[in-house]
């Protein structure tokens, strides 16, 4: 069983009003949130400080004013507080101010209304913030526990335990967030919208350990978290859209969106890698969540060794634990010139832990009752190194081989110039199993119909012999 509460207070104050020309708006709002959750045979119980209260409280401020349609200025003010640190450092504010300017409306286009029906710039500056840390919950306190120990027969002692210690200063993170954009409208049917936007965080938390020896006595686990790492996201959205009436019983319409976004960790006090490294950091200057694994050198044809005299002509060796190179396994690329090859080749193989591009297109038309409407979705620049070697593809599981086996490397298929989808198998780890590479490295890119739809509306006449105002009838499928 389970028990839970939730409970949330909210309070409202609204104004809008026009003066001629001008309009004004202005929104007031205070909210406050008071949430607990203790699910019987789970951690949220006993020990766990999860089943102490939520508090969170959020008040804010909008007021918007506008000229005559073709001028607008919005600011926006929040103050928002949360439990989760310590009193001094609760509350923080989120300013944020935007505005636009309606071009089309002015007196100087109004020739142009036949073919230009919207041109619009915008811009907006702000700041958010994230009480979510990732150092679990009230970071700001020292975490003691407290363990049996041992002492005179038939006495129980307690021992307590130091963990983590607490950060007292630890407040939301926050982000400072930047866009621009326009809108244009052509001949009353065609529509386009781009943004560019940039986003940046100075204040995300981190293990600020990297230059801490570990002989100095005090566990590195134990050292606080500190809120020094710095983030960036940057990208744009552009959307276009087309709507056509034909007649009284024709319309079509098509449009589409994509989004393109590259986030940089920029500082996560990360040490530096041996001099010997292609890439000494592997996590400040790339996306977060990039893999880094040995890259194959395709400069043979397929990146395997096809021949004998290809395995006695590569001049590097194997460092470190990695398995001699025979015929079938992968050729890695030496990237730092050591003639070794091992993790000091490693290079990013991997975008990052999110897919950096999104989009979608749909299309449909209308004819008397009858519609049609399809829409698709994809993904792009995504890439997943969840397993490093053939092995991990899966051999055998539950007396099912991975379909990419059956055509693995043999010198036959090679010869015969058959299609090959994995290097040679082996009963032992082999050169090509050992280490992350780019050849197992999965593109998770994607388009798929994602829906369909055929529908119908009942002519007035027949709704509303039942007093319906409208009757219609779909068959849709998703995915």
């Amino acid at each position: 069983g389970s028990s839970y509460y939730h409970l949330d207070y909210r309070a409202y104050l609204d104004y809008d009003r026009s003066f001629g020309k001008h309009h004004v708006q202005a929104t007031a709002f205070m909210y406050y949130q008071n949430l607990s959750i203790a699910v019987q045979g789970s951690d949220y119980v006993g020990g766990s400080n999860y089943v102490l209260p939520f508090n969170t409280a959020l008040s804010g401020f909008e007021a918007a004013y506008s000229y005559d349609n073709r001028y607008f200025v919005k600011f926006d003010l929040g103050y928002s507080a949360t439990e989760q640190f310590a009193p001094d450092y609760r509350w923080i504010a989120t300013p944020s101010v935007s505005a636009a300017w309606n071009i089309s409306n002015e007196p100087f286009m109004k020739n142009a209304k036949h073919w230009l029906s919207d041109l619009k710039i915008r811009a907006s500056y702000g700041r958010t913030a994230d009480d979510v840390l990732n150092n679990g919950r009230a970071g700001y306190l020292d975490n003691y526990t407290f363990a049996t120990g041992g002492g005179t027969v038939g006495v129980l002692r307690y021992l307590t335990q130091e963990g983590t210690r607490g950060n007292s200063i630890l407040r939301a993170q926050t982000m400072k967030k930047q866009n621009y954009g326009i809108d244009i409208g052509l001949f009353n049917g065609f529509t386009f919208s781009f943004d560019y936007f940039r986003e940046n965080m100075d204040d995300f938390l981190i293990r600020a350990t990297s230059n801490i020896p570990e002989y100095q006595g005090i566990p590195l686990s134990n050292y606080p978290s500190t809120q020094q790492g710095r983030f960036e996201n940057h990208g744009y959205e552009i959307s276009a859209n087309y709507y056509k009436r034909f007649n009284a019983d024709w319309s079509f319409h098509a449009g589409g969106w994509v989004s393109y976004a590259r986030n940089k960790l920029i500082y996560q006090d990360e040490t530096q890698l041996g001099e010997g490294y292609a890439y000494r950091k592997h996590g400040e200057g790339f996306p977060v969540g990039t893999t880094f694994g040995l890259l194959v050198d395709y400069s043979n044809g397929n990146g395997f060794f096809n021949t004998q005299e290809e395995l006695d002509n590569f001049e590097c060796s194997y460092g470190g634990t990695l398995a001699a190179p025979r015929l079938g396994d992968l050729i890695y690329k030496d990237l730092n010139g050591d003639y070794i090859i091992d993790e000091k080749d490693y290079a990013p193989i991997t975008y990052g832990g999110i897919p950096e591009l999104f989009y979608a297109f749909n299309a449909g038309f209308t004819y008397k009752s009858f519609e049609f409407n399809i829409m698709f979705q994809g993904v792009g620049r995504y890439k997943s190194a969840g397993y490093n070697s053939n092995s991990d593809l899966g051999r055998e599981y539950n007396g099912i081989y991975n379909p990419l086996l059956e055509n693995a490397w043999t010198p036959e298929r090679y010869a015969s110039g058959a299609k090959i989808t994995s290097p040679k198998l082996s009963a032992a780890a082999t050169a090509s199993d050992q280490m992350y590479n780019d050849y197992y490295v999965e593109d998770r890119a994607f388009l798929r119909l994602k829906n369909v739809e055929i529908a119908y509306t009942l002519p007035l006449k027949v709704s509303k012999k039942i007093t319906a105002d409208k009757i219609r009838f779909s068959l849709s499928g998703q995915n």
